[in-house]
């Protein structure tokens, strides 16, 4: 299960971030077609074609990160790069800051967007017990369906607490009708990545490889 993998990374995060702080402590002691029936809510389609190279110079990475094979197109906060693997981004100064970015995506025609949030809610529940062995109450603050260049998705955003940090997560699921492209983003505690990542996801859009000159 998607969901159990990115929660994997999230455990493995929260745990190099408990160790970092301990540490811390030590030293300073010692593709488909448009759905014309999806209701467009947040964020606004047309925002996000606006994005202009102006504001991509002025408050991201100057080249956008690409992904050919899924014609998927994003631009990141400065100082995330990709790390050794495939489809995570994690910011310069980890593992200081153990904030990261995931494309995951997944081979199937299930669209997510027919998943309702109470189901969602239960599953997200269901995995994060199974993670930490424990209820872990959840918020989630957002729950929208969306439009990104004719495919159908999902705008979440959630926050939880665990062992007295708090976590705040933006989700983005498109379906192409082979295939969700997931985008996660993780702001762990201390950080303030939140803002930058929903700018982000709002510069998400599917582009033509063979026909794509942006930027070039």
């Amino acid at each position: 299960m998607k969901m159990r993998k990115i929660l994997i990374l999230f455990c493995t995060s929260i745990m190099l971030l408990s160790f970092t702080a301990c540490s811390d402590e030590t030293n300073e002691a010692n593709e488909s077609e448009a759905i014309e029936e999806y209701v467009v809510t947040t964020p606004d389609p047309e925002a996000i074609m606006k994005v202009t190279n102006d504001k991509i110079v002025t408050e991201f990475t100057e080249e956008a990160v690409d992904f050919p094979d899924r014609e998927l197109r994003c631009y990141l906060p400065k100082g995330f790069q990709e790390s050794e693997y495939e489809g995570e981004y994690l910011h310069k100064s980890y593992p200081k800051d153990v904030s990261s970015i995931n494309h995951v995506i997944t081979d199937t025609k299930e669209d997510p967007t027919k998943q309702t949030k109470e189901e969602y809610i239960a599953s997200l529940k269901a995995d994060l017990k199974d993670l930490y062995g424990s209820d872990i109450n959840v918020d989630i603050t957002q729950y929208d369906k969306i439009v990104v260049d004719g495919r159908p998705g999902l705008w979440i955003m959630y926050n939880y607490d665990y062992r007295g940090e708090h976590y705040y997560v933006l989700q983005v699921k498109l379906f192409t009708g082979k295939q969700v492209d997931e985008m996660l983003y993780f702001e762990a505690p201390g950080s303030k990545w939140m803002d930058k990542f929903v700018e982000s996801a709002e510069s998400l859009t599917y582009v033509d490889p063979e026909k794509d000159a942006v930027n070039e």
